[in-house]
């Protein structure tokens, strides 16, 4: 993506000041080179890869709600490739999320099923 390195740098430097981008060639190290291939590769190319692949084979009403998944695994990521801690706010934000998902997903496929019987009647 093209447009969003100038506003994400313009925001660093207004919240930040210029130091933290003068200081970010001395802070690229191993983790850092790995994180920005793995956003550049297989999140980006398998992500819609797999999305593609779900919106040929569903309704993009049943798969845009899939995507308040990404907060999840990026909460998990974190922990997992960088030893973040998860406080009790991220793990009450993701149970709200999946319950959010759950009920969204359980009550959608109650409505397609009374649609179908209403169909055959």
């Amino acid at each position: 993506m093209l447009f969003a390195p100038l506003p994400l740098l313009l925001l660093a430097v207004v919240f930040h000041g210029v130091e933290v981008v003068t200081s970010a060639p001395d802070l690229f190290n191993q983790g850092v080179l790995f994180s920005v291939l793995f956003q550049a590769y297989p999140t980006t190319l398998l992500g819609y890869w797999f999305w593609n692949k779900m919106i040929m084979k569903y309704t993009v009403s049943g798969v845009a709600p899939m995507t308040l998944l990404v907060p999840v695994f990026g909460i998990l990521g974190g922990y997992w490739f960088y030893d973040e801690v998860i406080g009790i706010y991220q793990v009450i934000a993701a149970v709200l999320i999946l319950a959010g998902l759950f009920v969204g997903q359980m009550s959608s496929s109650q409505f397609l099923s009374s649609k179908k019987k209403l169909k055959t009647t």
